[in-house]
């Protein structure tokens, strides 16, 4: 290959770390010229000018330079002068001297002084005058000496090759990928696709992108979202409306769109949603997008957004004005309060709660501050609102604020969630500490909760220890009815440990019908066992309904078994109710 490299220029880019000055020096082709053929590499729309241009560098030619550069037979006395100004600029005069067969054995001796000593980086300036000479035979040269042909690389070693790629590809782009293509097993060859795709230089590629459909459907769809990346927000939104996609990545990629609309026009953003509303996405992705819309929107213009909720006749206003009061609290939650008070005959008072629960996401300390100066503790609804985004960032002071309030039990619960969620070790401290009989019993309800989703005999074992709490018996029911849906067989059985009478009128006729819908013979068997008839004549009502709607002679004979007469009467009438609307 016989190019003509017309002409060079150093690029110096310095920075400071920790004190001292590092200089990094990059040879960067001006004007190339190879013996490729440019009809033949008409797919290629990188400019070779833009090999190693690095942001907020400072241009210098050589020619310009004031000091003279000093003469060096090799390499290896470069690396033992000065700066690594000096040594890049001495790097690049002998370089531009030597052919490409006497640039090669350099470039492999470079890599052994760098491999001693990491602080020399010349190999660089070698390999791009290498590159521009030949880079077909440069990359040949990378490959066999870092034994690239071998399987299973190492990242590292993967990753060797990715400068290579990325010049020559800016060079002529369809020979480098053809490179890859004979060179590498299918798995390497999407991660060096990948590398280019996420560079900003080939974000116009028609080329590039043309080559996804030979890879995995992931990489096709990197490759889309490249593709919509480097369009206007408005031809990517419209190209991805006729794109059948499965909803997930759509949406992501919808996102990524919408976060890119510039537009500050209520008219363009209206526009835009009412483009989604009538589209044929599902009505969640529809009503997920819009509210991106919203997001983006109360970015520039929080009121015109506002002003525009009630225009959008799809799907839910909250969910919008949510989003909305969340980004004006980012910034400013007093400021958000204000904004929310102006809106609260149009909007609903409502957007005033929202607000407030929205900053105390971002500043919690100041919303809750908030609360108290301006007399809103008796507010249940903002309590519970605030208590989740307060208990989410920071539960055990989210719990020391709704104590300190008296707050109800409800919000006490919350916030346990939230505690249990974050830390289980610090959450059953709490609750073995705590002397508040309100915030036990919130704890113990929420602790038990949690246990009883993944085993209810070890939660049933865990809750006997607190049997003497008055928030025992609730706890109790919340294991039962989670256990006879684990274990029906195993929950029953347990039933025996429960003495209180008034306690299993509530628990028996509840697990009875949750455990029949699963084994109707098990249920009744079981229930005719029960000695307590007032109980099982309660039981055998909650099953009748769904009895009535799979066998309605056999609700009847359930029906017969009633020793209690009025409940029999309830049954009764249940079942003339049923025949009367689904016909005899």
């Amino acid at each position: 290959m016989n190019p003509n490299v017309v002409k060079y220029s150093i690029v110096i880019v310095i920075s400071m770390f920790f004190g001292a000055f590092f200089t990094y020096i990059n040879v960067m082709p001006q004007n190339v010229a190879t013996n490729i053929d440019p009809k033949n590499n008409s797919n290629t729309a990188i400019s070779a000018n833009l090999i190693a241009n690095k942001e907020n560098s400072v241009n210098i030619s050589f020619n310009e330079l004031d000091v003279p550069p000093s003469k060096f037979d090799n390499f290896k006395q470069i690396v033992q002068i000065g700066t690594g100004f000096e040594q890049g600029l001495a790097a690049y005069h002998l370089a531009s001297d030597m052919q490409f067969a006497e640039l090669s054995v350099n470039l492999t001796a470079l890599f052994k002084l760098e491999k001693q000593d990491p602080a020399v980086k010349l190999s660089y300036i070698v390999r791009q005058r290498m590159l521009l000479l030949d880079p077909l035979a440069t990359a040949q040269l990378y490959y066999s000496h870092f034994k690239l042909y071998q399987e299973n690389l190492d990242k590292r070693t993967i990753s060797a090759f990715r400068g290579i790629l990325h010049d020559w590809a800016l060079l002529d782009i369809k020979n480098a990928l053809s490179f890859v293509k004979d060179n590498f097993p299918i798995k390497q060859q999407e991660y060096y696709f990948d590398y280019l795709l996420k560079d900003n230089h080939f974000k116009q590629s028609g080329y590039l992108f043309a080559q996804a459909n030979q890879f995995s459907p992931a990489i096709q769809q990197k490759a889309l979202r490249a593709k919509l990346d480097s369009m206007k927000p408005e031809l990517a939104f419209e190209k991805l409306l006729a794109l059948t996609l499965p909803p997930r990545e759509r949406y992501y990629m919808f996102r990524s769109v919408i976060k890119k609309w510039q537009s500050a026009s209520l008219d363009n953003y209206l526009s835009l949603q009412n483009k989604l509303i009538t589209s044929n996405l599902a009505n969640r992705e529809k009503e997920k997008l819009i509210n991106e819309v919203f997001i983006q929107w109360a970015d520039s213009d929080p009121e015109s957004a506002l002003s525009a909720i009630s225009q959008i006749k799809y799907g839910k206003q909250s969910t919008y004005i949510t989003s909305i009061m969340s980004e004006l609290a980012k910034k400013d939650g007093e400021h958000a309060v204000l904004v929310a008070k102006t809106f609260s005959k149009q909007l609903g008072n409502e957007i005033i709660d929202t607000a407030i629960s929205e900053w105390a996401t971002y500043d919690p300390q100041a919303a809750t501050q908030y609360i108290e100066k301006n007399g809103l503790t008796k507010n249940q609804s903002l309590l519970y609102k605030v208590a989740q985004t307060y208990g989410r960032k920071s539960p055990k002071e989210a719990l020391q604020w709704a104590e300190n309030l008296n707050a109800p039990e409800a919000v006490f619960r919350n916030i346990s969630r939230s505690l249990i969620n974050s830390s289980p070790e610090a959450a059953q401290n709490y609750l073995d500490s705590v002397t508040n009989q309100k915030v036990k019993n919130a704890m113990l309800s929420a602790m038990v909760n949690e246990k009883s989703r993944y085993n209810s005999e070890e939660a049933h074992i865990w809750l006997n220890q607190y049997s003497a709490e008055p928030g025992f018996k609730e706890a109790q029911q919340t294991v039962f009815y989670s256990w006879i849906r684990q274990n029906p067989q195993q929950a029953v059985h347990a039933l025996s440990e429960v003495t209180d009478n008034k306690q299993l009128h509530n628990l028996i006729p509840t697990m009875a019908y949750q455990w029949y819908k699963k084994d109707p013979t098990a249920t009744e068997n079981w229930l005719r066992q029960l000695n307590n008839t007032a109980i099982k004549d309660l039981a055998i009502l909650r099953i009748v309904m769904y009895a009535l709607s799979n066998d309605i002679g056999h609700a009847k004979t359930l029906i017969s078994e009633i020793n209690d007469e009025k409940i029999a009467e309830k049954a009764k009438k249940r079942l003339n109710h049923y025949e009367e609307t689904h016909g005899n």
